[in-house]
């Protein structure tokens, strides 16, 4: 089966290698390009921090291009993220339980506020409000950007066709902001009546709902915020699949206002 792979460049490679192992042909398609910067003041940040936060493999890619340090305590927001670092050298990891209210529950019950700052490195766009419900719980939390994710604006001409022609029964959607990205540019080009034969894979309900906009055949949640489980939902996705129990089809779009 054909699935288009939103994510970007250094994700998507590695993902369509599960995807040809499993099978699958995967069709890469970046919505966003990353752009790794330096880090201010990052060393006096590291040596006052109890534990780095990371929420993204490129916040563990960054961080690894902007310090030679590997000795670094860090929690990562889930598996996918930790195994990024872990590739990168670091070996002192937490792993939370793949999305930003885990990783606060993980800071809870490990971490004492007491003990210094939380590091998070993080991209120039944030999502979710961890670094709030960290400072609720008394955590005095240093963000620093180590990285941009620019949205690259157009699908390459042969996965629009594909698109438009039922070619690519499946996609696979990250995050909100990629899924409203794909919205925008299907809406651009005037092939959204066509989605009535494709899935959408999303990686949580908060994908799911920006995903909404477009008449998908099916919308399907991974069970987990983690790569294992977005790769379980590619046997319930295409013409063959069957839906997972208690899973309604998405005939009709809802409004993303």
């Amino acid at each position: 089966m054909r699935i288009l792979v939103t994510r970007p460049i250094d994700d998507a490679q590695h993902l369509a290698e599960h995807l040809h192992r499993m099978g699958h042909q995967a069709m890469i398609a970046p919505l966003m390009t990353v752009r790794y910067r330096p880090i201010p003041d990052l060393e006096r940040v590291l040596d006052r921090a109890q534990r780095v936060l990371l929420t993204s493999a490129n916040g563990a890619r960054s961080l690894a291009r902007a310090t030679d340090r590997r000795d670094l305590k860090l929690a990562t927001v889930g598996r996918a993220t930790a195994e990024a670092a872990r590739r990168a050298g670091f070996t002192r990891i937490d792993v939370a339980g793949g999305d930003a209210d885990r990783l606060t529950e993980l800071c809870a019950q490990r971490y004492n506020p007491a003990e210094g700052p939380l590091a998070h490195i993080a991209g120039s766009v944030v999502t979710g409000r961890l670094g709030e419900r960290l400072a609720a719980l008394g955590f005095l939390v240093e963000r620093r950007v180590g990285y941009d994710a620019a949205a690259i604006g157009e699908l390459p001409p042969p996965v629009a066709d594909g698109l438009a022609q039922g070619q690519i029964p499946a996609v696979m959607l990250f995050s909100p902001r990629t899924a409203r990205l794909f919205l925008d540019e299907i809406e651009r080009i005037g092939i959204a009546s066509r989605f009535t034969r494709i899935d959408a894979l999303c990686l949580s309900p908060a994908v799911a709902e920006m995903a909404r906009g477009l008449p998908w055949r099916r919308l399907l949640i991974a069970a987990e915020p983690a790569g294992e489980a977005m790769l379980a939902l590619i046997d319930h996705a295409g013409p063959n699949g069957t839906p997972p129990p208690g899973h309604e089809p998405a005939h009709e779009p809802a409004g993303r206002g």
